[in-house]
């Protein structure tokens, strides 16, 4: 693919094409309060050497999950904790650290109520909590979900003993 000739340092317009390219060791930046985003259909393809930062968020009492969190790792730093998951959606992701264990009844994940959350030979249930019971929960336990768009959330990794609400 031929380059257009006019060029402004080191981003090129590829000739006949809607395509932009940036020069080797340049970097596209994104001003505060600015986004991009990929539309529906479209892809967005990280390379070989590519990095992303997640967002790492401190978790001190119940929340509700976001969408927009999707990619998230949460340290949960106090006890008894609730984290309230959005209703399932393809892709969305999230990684849940508990940081302080629990006095009574430990991190809780709440999904929707047509969700379910599975794997990890749990059984799979609408609307049960996944718990890192205060029983047996130690610090550093972890687990990580990611939806399937349909029945609820999958686990994709795990770490410590985890329950489903009775």
């Amino acid at each position: 693919m031929a380059l257009d000739t006019t060029h402004q340092q080191g981003v090129y317009r590829r000739q006949g094409s809607n395509d932009l390219v940036v020069a080797s060791g340049g970097k596209i930046t994104v001003e505060s309060g600015g986004e991009i985003e990929v539309q529906s259909g479209g892809i967005a393809d990280v390379q070989n050497g590519a990095k992303t930062t997640l967002p790492f968020i401190v978790k001190s009492a119940s929340w509700t999950v976001s969408a927009a969190d999707s990619g998230a790792t949460f340290l949960v730093d106090a006890v008894d904790v609730k984290a309230t998951l959005p209703s399932t959606a393809a892709g969305l992701k999230y990684t849940f650290i508990v940081h302080t264990i629990s006095a009574t009844t430990g991190l809780q994940l709440d999904p929707a109520a047509a969700d379910a959350i599975m794997g990890n030979g749990l059984t799979s249930v609408d609307h049960k909590d996944l718990v890192n019971t205060a029983a047996t929960d130690a610090e550093g336990d972890t687990v990580t979900i990611i939806g399937d768009g349909v029945d609820g959330w999958w686990i994709t990794d795990i770490v410590g003993t985890w329950a489903k609400e009775a």
